[in-house]
């Protein structure tokens, strides 16, 4: 760990780490670029709107109903 680095950041870089896992399981095509409109998309907003915490249902429910479309680039 880096000094002066902030554990909950540790924690939020494995969190979305093991999201984008879980959204490239099914679907190895995925992009990078595809992974973080999902998880963007699929994150829901604190109530001062000042954050927005990732949502993993959210986001395997996006890419499995195929509602969301991804541009592929």
């Amino acid at each position: 760990m880096v000094e002066g680095e902030d554990v909950r950041n540790l924690h939020s870089f494995a969190q979305c780490r093991h999201l984008a896992a879980k959204l490239i399981a099914p679907d190895p095509s995925l992009t990078p670029v595809q992974v973080i409109e999902l998880i963007k998309k699929g994150a829901t907003a604190s109530d001062n709107g000042r954050l927005h915490l990732i949502d993993a249902k959210a986001s395997v429910a996006l890419l499995k109903s195929g509602k969301i479309v991804v541009l592929n680039t």
